[in-house]
């Protein structure tokens, strides 16, 4: 995204920035990859939680979480208001986060007659996004393109069941479908099914609340911390 997007003015000088870098910290092993075609000294080092102490969700409320930027295409807003039309009624889309989409987006529910499946909180801070997390049931992401996630790392570490599009940081997250659902990018009717079995089955909710919070020791402060200092006491 950064190569073929953001930096393609000046592509150029960072690629001559990335090659005379004494170190390069991607997010994803993927990117390390790529990164260490230009730079051999290239790393990957996650992105640690910075939620303290979370609450760990019952996924017993009907509440499916989304948060994140009310960006509309790159987290695919337009996706959530498709998957919205299709749950049961008894269920709600808790959305929390802020952006310059956030009017067009309340009027994409509104003119989509959503107002009461697609619940707008704006942004929340610590202690209300870790109260916020507790209630949820389910997360999902709907982005379009995700280089990390960590509204996915905060979410495991509460409890939650994730289901996400196959984006590169996701599927890096969920090692591909062990930790969480990853679905064919783009596939709303598939993401529909696989939101639908785990509204349905709390049994299933639990099966994957323990795999969400297994995978979440990963992202652990300490221990990436611990990787971060080997790297700057190295130069």
């Amino acid at each position: 995204i950064y190569v073929n997007n953001y930096y393609r003015k000046y592509l150029k000088y960072y690629l001559e920035g990335v090659q005379k870098a004494d170190h390069i910290v991607c997010l994803t092993k993927n990117d390390q990859k790529f990164f260490e075609e230009k730079n051999s000294k290239s790393i990957c080092i996650y992105n640690p939680l910075t939620l303290k102490d979370p609450i760990i969700s019952d996924i017993q409320n009907q509440n499916i979480i989304f948060v994140g930027r009310i960006e509309i295409e790159v987290k695919g807003l337009d996706y959530l208001i498709e998957l919205a039309k299709n749950i049961n009624p008894d269920w709600k889309i808790q959305v929390a986060g802020e952006g310059y989409d956030t009017e067009v987006f309340k009027d994409l529910i509104k003119k989509n007659g959503l107002e009461n499946t697609i619940i707008m909180h704006g942004k929340l801070q610590e202690k209300e996004l870790k109260h916020f997390y507790s209630t949820g049931s389910i997360f999902i992401s709907t982005s379009r393109w995700e280089g990390f996630g960590l509204v996915i790392t905060e979410a495991m570490s509460s409890g939650l069941p994730i289901i996400s599009f196959d984006n590169l940081g996701p599927s890096e997250i969920l090692a591909h479908g062990q930790f969480g659902v990853l679905v064919e990018k783009n596939n709303l009717e598939v993401f529909s099914r696989e939101l639908k079995c785990l509204m349905d089955s709390q049994e299933q909710r639990k099966e994957w609340q323990q795999k969400s919070l297994l995978r979440a020791r990963d992202f652990n402060n300490e221990n990436i911390i611990r990787v971060w200092k080997s790297i700057l006491n190295s130069l």
